[in-house]
């Protein structure tokens, strides 16, 4: 629909197959670009989204007493922040970019839109999230109870 040719799809089956692309793919995903040594996500602050990384690397680390904790260091195709699409609990890591990184941002509405193209694969998530919440909340009890 561009106003110049050159901009337009060559072919309707290249603008069909770009966007059966985008469907697959859940093309409603957010892209973000991040810069090397930026912070992502930082410990304690609300949890609204979470991130899948396509291209580049983060370190996910904690803070206790001022000292630094390394926890894990993620690279294309994991994820982070996931809990933010299960609770609203705060972050309970930091995550900082190591070099320049490429992020697809997962909101709960998107991550909705996508399940619902699949009842058998939303049933499936909602089970693995309620798993996964209640070994959190194990994970977080007093060690006295």
């Amino acid at each position: 629909m561009r106003a110049s040719p050159a901009q337009r799809h060559s072919s309707a089956e290249a603008f069909g197959s770009e966007l059966g692309a985008f469907l697959r793919g859940g093309g409603w995903f957010a892209t973000l670009q991040v810069a090397d040594g930026e912070t992502i996500l930082r410990e304690g602050d609300a949890a609204d989204a979470a991130y899948v990384i396509v291209q580049g690397s983060c370190e996910v680390f904690r803070e206790h007493e001022g000292r630094r904790s390394l926890l894990r260091t993620l690279g294309p195709g994991e994820a982070f922040g996931e809990t933010a699409l299960l609770s609203a609990r705060p972050r309970t890591a930091s995550v900082v970019a190591r070099g320049d990184v490429t992020l697809k941002v997962v909101t709960a509405d998107a991550l909705d839109r996508e399940l619902g193209r699949s009842a058998w694969l939303a049933a499936l998530m909602e089970q693995l999230a309620n798993r996964f919440v209640e070994l959190d909340r194990l994970r977080d009890a007093p060690d006295d109870v």
